[in-house]
Formats: C-alpha cells, sequence, structure tokens
C-alpha cells in the first residue's frame, strides 16, 4: 500500500479511504476522431489499459460550455492546476504531484505530436492549443506514460483537433458574455476526389475583468486559422495521409503582478498602476504530416513528421531596478513603505527615489522532428492477442532568449521611461537533440492483460551565452522500464497494477545537469458497465531526486538553473464514477463524479537558494500541491430542455515547504466553483445555451507566484448559439 516514510500513519488513513471509494472514472465516448492522432483510442481500449487512463470526449467538452484549460482539466482525476490569468491562457498543470509550475514536467501534445514550444531545451508551456477549438482530450498516467516522453514522471495529455467530418460540413460556434467577451468558432469541411478538407477560423477575447489604476486594457485576443488535409491513396496498403498547418496570434494585456494581501481584500481585481502597458504577444505555426500504412493483416506503420515556431514577447513589471524583490515588497508592505507607495503610484519616484523595471521577455522557441512507430499484432488460438510495438523518435528543439529590461518612473500617477540603454539580462541561445526509442508489449490472455515495455532517451544539449561568449555541452541517457498488468474477473470488473521509472530530463541550461528520476506504483479497481463506471486507483511515486527550474520571474537565480530537492515521496488515491441515461418521471439524468486525495514529504533537511523552497525540513510537505481536489456534475435532459450544474473544489496550497498548518498569507485559499447552463435544442442542428460560471461570485487567491496575490475570474454569464455539433 501507499507509504510516506516520515508521515507515520499516511498508510493507514490512505488504505481506509481507499476502502471506503471502493463501495463504488470518467465515462469513455466512442471517439470519431481519426485513429492515427489517438493515444488511448476507444471505449474498450481504455478498458483493457493495464493502468489509468482518462478520455474527455467532445461531448464532455461542447456541453459543459468551458473556454478555460483549467476548469477543463479538473475533470480528471489526479490532476492539480493552479490558475494564473483567470481565462486558462497560461495554465500550470501537474499530475500526481509532479510540479505544475507552467506545466513543464508533463508531456503535452497535440493529436500525438509534441505541443510544447520546446519540450527538451525549455518545457515551460507558454504555449497550448486554445481549450474552445479542443474536442477531446486523452490523459495517461499509469506506465504506459512511458510511450509518450520525454516527461514521465507524471503522465501525458493529448488533446484531440476537430476531424474532418463530412457529415458535419458546416460547424458555427458564437458565445457573447460579460466582460465584452466573446468568441466565435466557425469550420467548413468538403471533399476534393479522395481528399478531405477542413478549415477552421477561431477569435476569442474579452476586454478584462480587473481595472488599472488610472485606466489601462487587461483583456486579451487570439486568433486561430487551422487548415487540415486527409488523403486516402489507392491500393491494398491502406496508406493515409493527414497535413495539418496552423497559425494563432495572441496580444494578452497580462502582467505577472499581483496584489498585497490587504489590497486583495479590498479590491481583488485591482492592478496597480505601475503595470499599465504589461503586454505579451505570441505567434505560434506549426506544420505536421502524418502518414500511416497497413501492408499486412496485423501490420501497421505511422509516421509523423512536424516543425513548429513560437515567437513571444512579454513586456512588463519585474520589479525594481534596485532595492528588494516585488515578493518582498508586497509580503511585508509596512517594511518597504517607499516601495510600495512608488509601485501603486502613490508617490512619485523623484520623491522615493525608486525606478520601475519593465523587462520584455522576448524569445523565439522552434521545434521539429519525425518519428515512425510500428505495431505487429499474433493472435491466439481462444481469442488471445500478442502485440509489440516499436517507435523511434528524432526531435530537435531550441529557444533563443533576448531579455531587454527598461526603466521607468512614476511620475503623477504616469509612466515615463528613464531614456537609460541597459542591458539584456539574459542573452543566449538553447538546443537540445534527443533521439528516443520505445518498445512495448501487450499481452491479452484469458482474463490477462499484461504491458510491459522499455522508453530509452538520449539527449544532447548546448547553451550558448552570449553575454559572456560562455558556451556548454551536456549528454543525458536514460532507460525508462515500465509494468502493468490488469486482469478481469467477469465481463466488468478489472483489478489492475504497475510500476514505472518516471524521468524529466534536465534544463539544456543547467551547469551541473541531473534530471529528475523518480520509481512510481499505481495499483486499482475498475467497474463498468452499459451505463455504470467506476475507478479507484492508489498512487505512489518515490523521487529519488526531484528537481527545481530557475524562471525569469524568480529572483536570485540564472535563468534555466535547476536546484536538487532530494528523495521526496507522494502518494495519494484517486477516485471517478459516472452514471448515464438514469431515466425518471422528470427526465433523463447523467452524473460524474471525480476526486484525488495527495500526500507528499520531503526526505531531507536542507537550505536551498530557491525561491519556492527556502529552508525545507524532513517530513514538510511540497509547495502548490493540493490535499484535495475533486469535482462533479449532473445533467438532467427533458425533451429539448438540457439542465446542467457542475462544481468544482481545490482546496488550500501552501506557498512554501512545511509540515504545520499553513497560515493565511502562507498558501492560497480553498475554492468551491459552481457553473449552472441550460440549453435548449432548437432542432437538430441549432442549439442556445445560457450559462453562468463561478455563479456565487466566489472570489479567493489562486496564486502568490510570481509577484503577489491573484484573484480568479468573477461570475460571467453569456450566451451560446451553435449550428452543427461544435
Amino acid at each position: 500500500m501507499i507509504r510516506l516514510r516520515q508521515n507515520k500513519g499516511v498508510k493507514a488513513r490512505l488504505t481506509v479511504l481507499l476502502g471506503c471509494l471502493l463501495g463504488v472514472g470518467l465515462p469513455l465516448q466512442a471517439s470519431e476522431i481519426i485513429e492515427e492522432v489517438l493515444v488511448i483510442g476507444s471505449k474498450a481500449s481504455r478498458q483493457t489499459i493495464a493502468g489509468s487512463a482518462t478520455i474527455l470526449s467532445q461531448e464532455d467538452l461542447g456541453d459543459a460550455g468551458l473556454t478555460d484549460l483549467n476548469q477543463i482539466l479538473l475533470k480528471v482525476p489526479g490532476l492539480y492546476v493552479r490558475e494564473e490569468d483567470g481565462f486558462g491562457l497560461r495554465p500550470n498543470i501537474g499530475i500526481r504531484g509532479a510540479t505544475s509550475e507552467r506545466s513543464q514536467k508533463i508531456t503535452l501534445m497535440e493529436d500525438g505530436i509534441l505541443i510544447t514550444p520546446a519540450p527538451y531545451a525549455a518545457p515551460a508551456a507558454y504555449y497550448i492549443p486554445t481549450a474552445a477549438k479542443i474536442v477531446g482530450i486523452e490523459v495517461l498516467k499509469g506506465p504506459s506514460a512511458i510511450n509518450h516522453g520525454p516527461h514521465t514522471v507524471g503522465g501525458a495529455i493529448n488533446f484531440l483537433s476537430r476531424s474532418a467530418d463530412l457529415s458535419k460540413p458546416l460547424l458555427v460556434d458564437i458565445e457573447l458574455g460579460r466582460f465584452g467577451s466573446h468568441k466565435v468558432l466557425a469550420a467548413a469541411s468538403g471533399k476534393i476526389d479522395q481528399t478531405t478538407v477542413l478549415g477552421q477560423v477561431l477569435s476569442y477575447g474579452s476586454k478584462g475583468f480587473k481595472s488599472v489604476d488610472g485606466g489601462g486594457e487587461t483583456g486579451f485576443n487570439r486568433q486561430d486559422f487551422d487548415l487540415k488535409l486527409v488523403h486516402v491513396w489507392p491500393g491494398s496498403w491502406g496508406h493515409r495521409s493527414i497535413l495539418k498547418m496552423g497559425i494563432a496570434n495572441e496580444t494578452s494585456d497580462e502582467t505577472y503582478l499581483g496584489l498585497s494581501d490587504t489590497d486583495f481584500d479590498e479590491s481583488p481585481y485591482r492592478r496597480y498602476v505601475s503595470s499599465r502597458g504589461d503586454q505579451f504577444n505570441s505567434k505560434h505555426s506549426k506544420i505536421q504530416l502524418i502518414h500511416t500504412m497497413a501492408p499486412s493483416d496485423g501490420f501497421r506503420i505511422s509516421a509523423k513528421a512536424y516543425r513548429h515556431r513560437f515567437d513571444r514577447s512579454w513586456f512588463k513589471v519585474d520589479g525594481f531596478l534596485s532595492g528588494p524583490s516585488l515578493t518582498q515588497v508586497l509580503n511585508d508592505p509596512e517594511d518597504y513603505v517607499p516601495h510600495y507607495l512608488t509601485l501603486t503610484g502613490a508617490q512619485d519616484s523623484v520623491t522615493t527615489g525608486l525606478s520601475i523595471d519593465k523587462t520584455d521577455n522576448a524569445r523565439v522557441y522552434r521545434a521539429q522532428g519525425i518519428s515512425v512507430d510500428t505495431e505487429k499484432v499474433w493472435s491466439f488460438e481462444g481469442g488471445g492477442q500478442y502485440v509489440v510495438k516499436l517507435g523511434i523518435r528524432r526531435h530537435i528543439d531550441g529557444v533563443r532568449r533576448k531579455h531587454q529590461p527598461f526603466g521607468f518612473n512614476l511620475a503623477a500617477g504616469a509612466l515615463v521611461s528613464d531614456g537609460v540603454a541597459y542591458d539584456l539580462k539574459v542573452n543566449n541561445d538553447v538546443e537540445a537533440k534527443a533521439t528516443a526509442f520505445v518498445v512495448s508489449n501487450q499481452i491479452d490472455w484469458r482474463a490477462w492483460n499484461i504491458d510491459f515495455g522499455v522508453r530509452h532517451e538520449r539527449i544532447g544539449s548546448e547553451v550558448i551565452d552570449f553575454s559572456n561568449l560562455e558556451q556548454r555541452q551536456t549528454v543525458q541517457r536514460e532507460m525508462m522500464p515500465g509494468l502493468g498488468v490488469s486482469r478481469f474477473f467477469g465481463d466488468r470488473f478489472v483489478v489492475f497494477s504497475g510500476v514505472y521509472e518516471g524521468f524529466s530530463p534536465a534544463s539544456a541550461a543547467a551547469r551541473t545537469p541531473v534530471p529528475e528520476r523518480s520509481v512510481n506504483f499505481e495499483y486499482g479497481l475498475r467497474y463498468f458497465d452499459d451505463s455504470l463506471e467506476v475507478d479507484v486507483v492508489g498512487f505512489f511515486s518515490d523521487y529519488e531526486n526531484l528537481v527545481g527550474r530557475c524562471r525569469a520571474s524568480d529572483a536570485g537565480c540564472e535563468v534555466g538553473s535547476e536546484f536538487s530537492g532530494g528523495q521526496v515521496e507522494i502518494g495519494g488515491v484517486e477516485f471517478s464514477a459516472s452514471k448515464t441515461g438514469l431515466a425518471t418521471g422528470v427526465g433523463r439524468f447523467d452524473f460524474r463524479l471525480n476526486y484525488t486525495y495527495t500526500e507528499s514529504a520531503f526526505q531531507s533537511e536542507f537550505l536551498s537558494s530557491f525561491s519556492q523552497w527556502g529552508l525545507v525540513r524532513k517530513g514538510d510537505a511540497l509547495p502548490y500541491l493540493p490535499s484535495h481536489v475533486g469535482s462533479g456534475s449532473v445533467t438532467l435532459t427533458r425533451d429539448q430542455l438540457q439542465y446542467r450544474a457542475d462544481i468544482g473544489y481545490q482546496d488550500f496550497m501552501r506557498e512554501r515547504p512545511g509540515s504545520s498548518v499553513a497560515l493565511p498569507g502562507e498558501r492560497t485559499e480553498r475554492r468551491v466553483t459552481l457553473a449552472l447552463s441550460v440549453l435548449y435544442k432548437v432542432n437538430q442542428d441549432v442549439q442556445v445555451q445560457l450559462f453562468i460560471k463561478n455563479a456565487t461570485d466566489e472570489q479567493a487567491i489562486v496564486s502568490r507566484r510570481p509577484f503577489g496575490a491573484r484573484p480568479n475570474a468573477p461570475r460571467y454569464v453569456g450566451i451560446r448559439l451553435r449550428f452543427g455539433d461544435a
């Protein structure tokens, strides 16, 4: 069972909790998405995986009307999110204790292809597919996660794009709501000879819900343009090619600057005048080619080639040109009165002698690669089968950083440039070249399913620091085995367990690279029939070396440098259940529920210069890891009307490691959110939906990183018109 060595009683508590949950995950809908882009597949595939797997279908995503990826992912057990901007534009996602900091310790894919701007050289995910255009999400957490590296300590998430479906040639989804928010999605498909063409356009934006002192913009706009071509070649080998091209542009009047706790209590949606003009601009382009063929029965080959580029510039408050950090000022304003008064615009810089540092964190990411996967299936007499999968991927990515500071003085509530030319804070280029091999075996024999395999990564990295003409090169090699076993009892009940090695490569910019490693265990039960699904899973991760990575917003460290947290243990229990099609006198009910309990403990005492850790004692829990996370929904369908209620809960998260109860000011706040909606189906093609998000208008501090307290989004009311199955 789960055991944390330094937390006595955890084994007993988790055993009792697991036992209680066994009394009764999420439903899996068969997907129309083309098979080449899936990592899990059909409902039957999910049931036979010897480990944890979850699918959110197009129906799950579309009916809820969610455009915030953070809120969508709370529907998956074992996932944690840390909000940042209130819209989910730059999510922080963690899986089973893997740090959520900019989703850097999980493998993110779109249609089975790595989508993080530079997953090896700089894995912090400043780009992620817009939630409004995602039609499905697959999440893998068990031993099968090693098939989708490089980051396997937590798991993998695969976002699914819209398929070229000729049965729905025109799809339109329009939403208008509070804060001047809008979403317009249009997709059209057609066929030319043997080629199906899909074009899609998305415009998504808002004027924002915050208010800058003295006036200023706080909203965002994002536009996505996508083209997909699917060609079926003649012949008996079943050749099929998918070509995808896309461009995504974003402009956000967003900042890293939050508030002091006192100011948050008085006005949580306030922004200080010093953040006026802060803006994030980005452009993402992609081209992907997927080709598959089946030379014979039971033998399949798939090849993928891709090239991505992500240009981003974030001009934002980064502190003072000289003096304490913004974190120090906002945590203790009374100890830094001149700095606080300057930051808020209550006093001019000429009075305090302080100038604001605004830095343009300009970066250009690039990624390209090619992969080939083969699958051979042998059938046994009596219905069993043996499947061997071989895969190889060659991937190259990198980032060019130019972080340019600018000085500003506050005068009469206005920011005035000091006209000084400052040296670049960061001026480097980081590149990683990786070759990955995967061999997996799947045995389906009588009531048993056995999955075992191994992943090997070789990563060569190079860093060129143009500020001091320094050049460094490193090589990392890692072998990651995994084993999962499941057994059916009858046709509905499954018991499974697994073990695998987790790995997250060290940053290419680290001076002494030591990768993050863990040994991960899981065991669980699964029950399913035509309308009911229940999963109960226990998990335990034994980290040999936990790694913290310095970001540009961290004080006192070089961007990309890494810190060792030593041995850490993380354990917990996941529960998910769904019941669909429950007929009553008032209509048909559908229910969904998931819950995750997590504990963690550092296994040594040390003092770290990493701003997230500081002084760590043996047995301290990890920061930004909630103990309790859960969500549920109930849907009532009656004739042409559908009523839906979604509720979510996330426990507080401590700001620093600790074992005692975290005090206010040292933690985020517990939060319960309620979303309500009513959908009216005018006819088979037209739907109108009215919804309220955060219906109780609950306000909470969702993060204090990097600079001060920041809120969740307030109550939102919107109306939505859908034509076709948008």
